[in-house]
């Protein structure tokens, strides 16, 4: 059985990656797609920014969803868009 203490520093641990380490590297790949646009098409560069939306938005659905009571299903569904998202 892990340890209580080790396992409320792993969520906690989790829950800054969602709200300060993810949406920092989208933010940084999004600049590097802004940058990059004139040797991207058009439709490519929209498609990047939209999926990089796409997970800045499900990462904090997954962060508000965490913080609930009860909300473990809508958690876990959101940890699947997430997961399928960043494959």
């Amino acid at each position: 059985m892990p340890d209580p203490e080790d396992l409320r520093a792993e969520i906690e641990s989790n829950r800054d990656q969602l709200r300060m380490v993810i949406p920092a590297r989208l933010m940084h790949q999004y600049q590097v797609i802004l940058s990059s646009r004139e040797c991207l098409e058009d439709w490519y560069a929209a498609l990047l920014l939209k999926i990089l939306d796409c997970i800045l938005q499900v990462c904090n659905d997954l962060a508000l969803t965490i913080e609930q009571e009860n909300a473990l299903p809508a958690a876990a569904w959101n940890a699947r868009n997430l997961l399928e998202l960043w494959i």
